[in-house]
């Protein structure tokens, strides 16, 4: 199978060496190796972590002087890669061996498909959950004015759909939903792959990120930006905002309850996927 595709990371200095030795593992386990893997190096970054990076086969670097943010980062990735396809990565995930081939794959299969995702497994020493998405492209667009139906880590994306939705943008903590969002205006195609090939460990830390009035402030900014540009409408913005308005002023406690509750489905530890 050919690999032509581009592996896109963005790394910046609150990466840990051990996230990223993971990280490193888990392209090297793939059954199918990409031609190009860029990384962002989104300001300083630790010599250790460049030296792991520097043996990766296949690798680009690009560095920013300073940091300019994930989205800004991303945006210079897409715009550099030298394939039609790209492959996301997060820099503190682990990919699945088969993920990449999986992936391609699918893409080679129907290339009418803009951004092909993935359910994301989400693990802690307690236990192990997953984010219950929709899989038809229909119901991702008619959900995704008001939810993010797309797990980030897990995408490939068409570069060309990509860049014309106006490819990814500075965007505090919703650079993701934003190009989503403007990639269904365009009638761009998604699908969801109903098995896990990514995992990603999340604490009380990713709570408290996605609690209080500044991850709010941030939501309704996002929020305000869309509806300006007609990606979403009046009522679909005051529905967003009311329940968002409710949940980001939970404690972290019950706003981790209501997540694994209502978006979540826990995942048996003996299971394997």
């Amino acid at each position: 199978m050919l690999n032509n595709f581009t592996v896109l990371i963005s790394i910046y200095k609150k990466n840990s060496l051990i996230d990223i030795v993971k990280l490193i593992n888990s392209i090297k386990s793939q059954t199918l190796y990409p031609s190009e893997i860029i990384i962002i190096y989104d300001g300083l970054v630790k010599s250790e972590i460049k030296l792991l990076i520097s043996k990766l086969k296949n690798v680009r670097i690009i560095s920013n002087i300073k940091n300019l943010g994930h989205g800004a980062s991303l945006k210079k990735g897409v715009l550099a890669s030298k394939f039609p396809v790209i492959i996301r990565c997060d820099a503190d995930d682990i990919n699945l061996p088969e993920r990449f081939k999986i992936l391609y794959k699918t893409f080679l299969n129907n290339k009418s498909l803009d951004v092909i995702g993935s359910f994301l497994e989400e693990y802690n020493k307690e236990a192990r959950f997953f984010r219950n998405l929709p899989t038809k492209n229909s119901t991702i667009k008619m959900l995704l004015p008001y939810r993010n139906c797309i797990n980030h880590p897990t995408v490939l994306l068409k570069k060309k759909t990509v860049l014309r939705a106006g490819n990814f943008e500075a965007f505090s903590n919703f650079e993701d939903y934003y190009l989503w969002l403007k990639m269904s205006k365009i009638n761009a195609n998604f699908i969801n792959i109903p098995k896990i090939y990514v995992k990603s460990y999340v604490d009380v830390k990713f709570y408290k990120r996605r609690g209080g009035i500044h991850y709010f402030k941030d939501y309704k900014m996002f929020m305000t930006k869309s509806l300006k540009f007609n990606l979403i409408n009046k009522i679909q913005f005051i529905i967003n905002i009311s329940i968002r308005y409710i949940i980001q002023n939970l404690q972290t406690k019950w706003l981790r309850i209501f997540y694994n509750i209502i978006l979540r489905k826990k995942i048996a530890l003996n299971l394997k996927m």
